[in-house]
C-alpha cells in the first residue's frame, strides 16, 4: 500500500447528503453551473475536492450544509468550516478562498478547528468494495468521534477498502476495518500514526511517501512529523533518492525503487487482472 496515498495539498469537502454518482463532482446532485464553477475554482485554488455526508445518511433534512477547507501542508494544517444553504452561496463561499478572503469572517469562514477529521470512503456507485467495507468502519468512527466523522467520496486505491484519511495532516490508512478505526484515533490523539496500515500522506509525491515510510519502520518512528522528505533526486524512471530530515535533526537519504505487483483486480468493478506499481524504500 506504500505510496499510494493520493497527492492533495489542500481540500475542499463539501457535504452533499443522499447518493452520489460514479465521478466525485461531476455526477454531483447539483446543477451544472454550480458543479463548473467548483470545478473551475478547485482548479484555480488547487484543492481536492471530496463530498461528505454523516454516517448512516443522518441530517439529510437540516436547513444548512457544511463546507470545510483543509490546508495539509507540513506546519500549515488546519481545518476550516463554512455553512451554505443553497448553491450560490455554495460557490460565493468557494469563490472567496480563491480571492484570498477565508480569514475574513464576513465570508462565513468561521475560525479553524483543532480537531483532526476522519473521512471513511463509502463510495458505492464508484466501487461497491469501498460501499461494503467502508461503512462499518465510518460507522465505528462515529461511535467514538461523532463530530469529526464523515464518510467521503472516491479517495483512490479502491482494492485496500476500507480506506481512510486523517485529516488536516493527510494520513491514508488503508484496509482498514471496525478495530482499526480505534487504533487510529488513538495514535491520532497521541499525534502518531499505525505505521503497518498507513498509504501514505497526501502533502508528499508517492516516492516521498514510500521514503517517509521506510524511514519511519526503520528509525521505529511512529510520530507524525517525525521524518521530513526536503529533496528528491530522480536516477531513472524507476530510482530515486530522497533525502528526509529526522525530528532529532539527523540528515538521512532513502533509495526508492519502482517495481510492479503480480497482476491483481484493481477494484471490485475490474474483471481483469493487471500489474500495480510498487514503490519500496530503503536505507542506503
Amino acid at each position: 500500500m506504500v505510496g499510494t496515498a493520493s497527492p492533495a495539498r489542500q481540500w475542499l469537502l463539501i457535504e452533499v447528503p443522499g447518493r452520489w454518482g460514479p465521478r466525485v463532482l461531476a455526477d454531483a446532485p447539483l446543477p451544472p453551473e454550480t458543479i463548473a464553477a467548483l470545478e473551475q475554482l478547485s482548479r484555480q485554488i488547487g484543492a481536492r475536492v471530496q463530498l461528505i455526508r454523516r454516517p448512516g445518511r443522518q441530517h439529510e433534512t437540516s436547513d444548512s450544509q457544511r463546507l470545510a477547507f483543509v490546508d495539509s501542508r507540513p506546519g500549515r494544517e488546519s481545518v476550516r468550516w463554512a455553512s451554505f444553504v443553497d448553491h450560490d452561496q455554495l460557490v460565493r463561499r468557494v469563490r472567496s478562498i480563491a480571492d484570498g478572503q477565508i480569514n475574513d469572517p464576513e465570508h462565513g469562514w468561521g475560525v479553524a478547528s483543532p480537531s483532526p477529521l476522519y473521512l471513511v470512503c463509502t463510495h458505492g456507485r464508484h466501487d461497491q468494495c469501498c460501499a461494503v467495507s467502508g461503512r462499518p468502519v465510518a460507522a465505528q468512527f462515529a461511535a467514538n468521534r461523532p463530530v469529526e466523522t464523515w464518510e467521503c467520496s472516491h479517495l483512490g486505491g479502491d482494492r485496500f477498502a476500507a480506506n481512510c484519511v486523517v485529516l488536516p495532516h493527510g494520513i491514508y490508512y488503508g484496509r482498514v476495518d471496525a478495530l482499526d478505526a480505534l487504533a487510529i484515533i488513538a495514535a491520532t490523539d497521541a499525534g502518531k500514526v499505525v505505521r503497518h496500515q498507513l498509504r501514505g500522506r497526501s502533502c508528499y509525491s508517492p516516492v516521498e511517501q514510500a521514503a517517509w515510510a521506510a524511514l519511519n519502520d526503520e528509525f521505529g518512528n511512529d510520530d507524525i512529523d517525525g521524518v521530513t522528505p526536503t529533496e528528491t533526486v530522480q536516477q531513472n524512471n524507476r530510482h530515486w533518492t530522497v533525502s528526509a530530515q529526522l525530528a532529532d535533526g539527523r540528515e538521512v537519504q532513502v533509495d526508492v525503487q519502482s517495481g510492479e505487483s503480480d497482476p491483481i483486480r484493481a477494484t471490485c468493478s475490474h474483471l481483469d487482472p493487471v500489474p500495480m506499481r510498487i514503490l519500496a524504500g530503503q536505507n542506503p
